[in-house]
């Protein structure tokens, strides 16, 4: 196996286009002719205004696509529970972090939109599926209507990741954020990670079903957050693959290495405007610049899912798709 190279099983597109049928008919079902919302991260957390600022001084081989030169870039960035439904902050859970960038100059892959560039993190550094067709037969089980646990009981390999990362954290400002799937940086493989400096936050006692929206209202009211944005290039093949996101890249084999930082200034968010805009916003980690390009087959498969289904959504609910310009204001 060679370094940040892609093996695509020869029946991949199948898999991509049964995870799009299944995940269609699921959300018509669930929603039966009335407004249809978001599938995967419904629940949003807040979505809220960021900075990101590329480092100067960066050495050559970090100076590439998005980080070439020291810039500063307007950004939203949506905080979510990750399952498919409503659920109180305080039950275990995979969270979400998506940032979406503007005025990034130059071609996209994704050309639904021509200036932003996204990217989307967990808090947990590996996934619930190694590939393209594990996560098509999970959510063809949830569409037949069986508990997850279904799906995980024959790839034990594949629970214990949720089981890791499922956690209950004092506040989306204090975790730490993992892509969990490769990207190109140039001609390399990286993945990338978002580390919180502000930290020593506690759950509260007896906490409110939405006390992560709470929580970072209240600390967003009161000052600034900050984060490094940071990357990882794979430097084993074998021990850091790209087409299995089960396994995760050691650190000891290749530190994070800071490229860049977020700057979330205080402010106050959730208007029911606000909202809207969040619910109508579509993130996508193909919306960027080539030398970032998405790899591995989770990716390749987000790449038609996720794109198919902000579709399917907006004119399901008769919206016509128009790209943010990081201006918006509430």
């Amino acid at each position: 196996m060679g370094l940040g190279r892609e093996y695509l099983p020869a029946d991949e597109p199948q898999h991509i286009e049964r995870a799009i049928r299944i995940l269609k008919g699921k959300t018509a079902k669930d929603y039966q002719g009335g407004r249809i919302l978001r599938g995967p991260h419904f629940k949003s957390n807040g979505l809220v205004r960021a900075e990101f600022t590329v480092e100067p001084g960066l050495p050559d081989e970090l100076r590439v696509g998005l980080f070439k030169e020291p810039k500063t870039y307007n950004a939203w960035i949506r905080f979510s529970n990750a399952v498919d439904r409503v659920t109180p902050d305080f039950k275990e859970d995979l969270r979400g972090f998506a940032i979406k960038l503007f005025d990034v100059p130059g071609e996209k892959l994704l050309d639904d939109e021509k200036g932003t560039q996204d990217s989307v993190f967990f808090a947990h550094d590996t996934f619930f599926a190694a590939d393209a067709q594990q996560f098509s037969d999970f959510f063809e089980n949830l569409a037949a209507g069986r508990r997850r646990i279904r799906f995980f009981l024959t790839r034990p390999r594949n629970l214990l990741n949720p089981i890791i990362g499922q956690k209950v954290f004092p506040s989306p400002l204090e975790i730490r954020w993992f892509s969990a799937a490769p990207f190109l940086y140039g001609d390399r493989a990286v993945k990338l990670s978002i580390n919180p400096l502000q930290s020593g936050g506690q759950v509260p006692e007896n906490p409110s079903g939405d006390y992560l929206l709470n929580v970072m209202q209240s600390q967003l009211a009161d000052g600034d957050a900050h984060f490094d944005f940071m990357v990882q290039f794979q430097t084993d093949a074998n021990k850091m693959p790209i087409e299995n996101l089960l396994i995760p890249w050691r650190e000891s084999k290749s530190p994070f290495r800071k490229v860049a930082s977020i700057k979330i200034p205080s402010q106050t968010f959730g208007s029911p405007e606000q909202n809207e805009f969040d619910e109508t916003m579509s993130l996508n980690p193909w919306h960027c610049l080539p030398e970032h390009r998405p790899l591995g087959g989770i990716n390749r498969a987000r790449r038609d899912v996720m794109k198919a289904l902000s579709d399917f959504r907006l004119d399901n609910n008769g919206i016509e798709r128009r790209e943010p310009t990081g201006k918006e204001r509430f």
